[in-house]
């Protein structure tokens, strides 16, 4: 995010060096433009006055790296995988599916909650980085139940109200309004995530990763209900269900 650099975005990463920490910008004005993504240029030099910072553990630049090296070029899969991913083509969308889905289950497997928070966020990121998957697929529906899938971890066990901004590993110091506002940064940004998600697939999905007021839900996949598993269209072979390390 906010490229070209700046004296504002050197700044920042002289502070994240200093404190040990990972931090993500983007602008203010992310998502109201229909040709924005979350690392374009938004024509205007970042300033701390027009600037959303996220600041977080350190561990998340290496593993946004990781992902998105694995589910976008196959990086720690067969030279074959690679070559099917390469074609962007519906059996590559069928297969960045399983890669995604693998990639979920591994953070459900994680121990503590600043790790779950790097990885479901790199996930995020990179599921969203180019979306031609969601809709350039044979299975939509399970699709729509794995990104309901991802909405709902993020709601119910990354970002629930039981889980501090200390806790998560959220800011660049202890001060609990500054680590706040990390928090809120972070919930522009998966807004944008939102309107990203929910218009790229084909079968209708609510996208919601940042919780709001508790209410009922049934038990519906596109509703953040228990979505099914994504299915592996026959001959087509599938992506290994490890991750790569």
């Amino acid at each position: 995010m906010g490229a070209p650099r700046s004296p504002f975005a050197d700044l920042l990463q002289a502070r994240a060096d200093a404190e040990g920490k990972a931090q993500l910008f983007f602008s203010k004005t992310l998502g109201t433009r229909d040709s924005d993504s979350d690392d374009s240029d938004s024509g205007e030099e970042e300033t701390a006055d027009n600037t959303h910072v996220v600041w977080l553990p350190a561990e998340y630049k290496r593993v946004e790296e990781r992902v998105r090296r694995h589910c976008l070029y196959g990086e720690g899969e067969t030279e074959r995988l690679k070559a099917r991913i390469s074609l962007g083509s519906t059996d590559a969308g069928n297969l960045k599916a399983e890669i995604f889905e693998a990639e979920l289950e591994s953070v459900k497997r994680l121990r503590g909650l600043p790790s779950k928070l790097c990885a479901l966020l790199a996930l995020t990121k990179t599921m969203c980085t180019d979306t031609y998957w969601m809709h350039d697929n044979e299975v939509p529906e399970e699709i729509a139940g794995l990104m309901a899938d991802v909405a709902k971890y993020w709601r119910t066990v990354v970002l629930t109200a039981k889980n501090g901004d200390g806790a998560l590993g959220l800011g660049l110091t202890d001060d609990p309004a500054e680590r706040a506002r990390s928090r809120e940064a972070l919930g522009h940004l998966l807004r944008f995530y939102k309107k990203r998600v929910e218009e790229a697939c084909h079968c209708p999905v609510k996208f919601n990763c940042v919780p709001g007021p508790s209410r009922k839900r049934r038990g519906c996949a596109s509703d953040g209900g228990t979505p099914a598993k994504v299915a592996r269209p026959a001959g087509r072979g599938a992506a290994a269900s490890g991750v790569a390390k």
